[in-house]
C-alpha cells in the first residue's frame, strides 16, 4: 500500500453515493462500536447496506467500504480512484482467513462499482495492530496459489491511518528535512573523509529502511533526497582516489540501487 490521500470528491461523484454514502468511521463502528479507528472525516461508500437494498434476494458478499483517494505530486493531486477496504479488525487467528471469501468479495464489489470511476488495482484489508502481521504472512503465502488474492493487501489500523493522508496534510511536512539530512553528508565531503561520508549514507539508508512500513511519505522524503545527493557526488566524483574508498563507493552505488524500493 502506497502512502495516498482520501478524496472524497471523487468518491462522492459516484452514483452509488447519492444514497449509501457515510463515512468509514461509520461503518466501522457497526461491527467495533467505541473503536474510533479512522479519520471522521473519511468519506466511503457502504457497500454491505447497498448491497442488502440492491440484492432482492440474492444477496453476495462484498467488502464493507470504497473510499476515493488519489496521489499528490508537484503540489496538486493526481490519479483519482476508488480503493476498496475490507475491515477485519476483530480477527485473532488465521484460521477463520478464507482466501475465497476474500476474492468474492473483491470481485463482486468490482462488478457493483461498473466502470464510473478508476478503481485501484489492490484491495485493502485492515486488521488490528496485532494481527495485521501474521494476516500479511498468510496472504503472502496464499498469493501465490493466483487468482484475485495476488491484488489484495493487509495491513493494520495504524499503518492504514499512518499512510492515508487527508489533503489538509499535503504537502507533507518531513520529518527530517533536505538540509539536516545533506549537512550531515556534506561536512565529511568538506573534509575529504569519504569512508565516514559512506558510513554516514550508509546510516540513512538504514533509517529509510527502517520506516518503509510505518511511514512510507518520509520513506519516499529520504529516498529521494539520498538518491539526488549520490546521483550528485558521483558526477563530481567519478572515481575517489583512495582504492578502498572507490571499492566502497562501488558497493554505495549497488545499495542505492537495490535497498532503496
Amino acid at each position: 500500500m502506497e502512502p495516498i490521500v482520501y478524496d472524497n470528491n471523487c468518491l462522492l461523484s459516484h452514483s452509488i453515493s447519492r444514497q449509501y454514502s457515510s463515512t468509514l468511521n461509520a461503518v466501522s463502528e457497526r461491527d467495533y462500536p467505541g473503536k474510533n479507528y479512522f479519520d471522521q472525516s473519511i468519506k466511503c461508500l457502504d457497500m454491505d447496506s447497498y448491497e442488502r437494498d440492491q440484492a432482492t434476494g440474492n444477496e453476495d458478499s462484498t467488502v464493507d467500504a470504497v473510499i476515493g483517494i488519489c496521489n499528490y505530486a508537484n503540489n496538486r493531486t493526481v490519479n483519482q480512484r476508488l480503493l476498496l477496504v475490507e475491515l477485519k479488525m476483530g480477527y485473532s487467528s488465521p484460521n477463520n482467513l478464507s482466501k475465497t471469501q476474500f476474492e468474492r468479495k473483491v470481485k463482486h464489489t468490482r462488478d457493483l462499482l461498473g466502470n464510473e470511476k478508476p478503481i485501484n488495482s489492490n484491495s485493502v484489508f485492515v486488521f488490528n495492530d496485532k494481527f495485521a502481521p501474521i494476516a500479511q504472512h498468510w496472504l503472502s503465502a496464499k498469493q501465490h496459489e493466483g487468482g484475485e488474492i495476488r491484488h489484495c493487501r493487509a495491513c493494520s489500523t495504524a499503518y492504514f491511518n499512518e499512510n492515508v493522508k487527508s489533503p489538509e496534510s499535503i504537502p507533507y511536512r518531513p520529518i527530517h528535512t533536505k538540509d539536516s539530512i545533506e549537512s550531515t553528508l556534506n561536512v565529511h565531503i568538506e573534509r575529504g573523509d569519504f569512508q565516514q561520508l559512506l558510513s554516514t549514507l550508509d546510516y540513512w539508508l538504514q533509517q529509510s529502511e527502517n520506516i518503509w512500513y510505518s511511514n512510507r511519505f518520509e520513506y519516499e522524503h529520504v529516498k529521494n533526497i539520498i538518491k539526488e545527493f549520490w546521483i550528485t557526488f558521483r558526477n563530481q566524483h567519478p572515481r575517489l582516489e583512495n582504492d578502498e574508498d572507490e571499492l566502497n563507493a562501488q558497493i554505495m552505488d549497488e545499495d542505492i540501487q537495490t535497498r532503496l524500493r
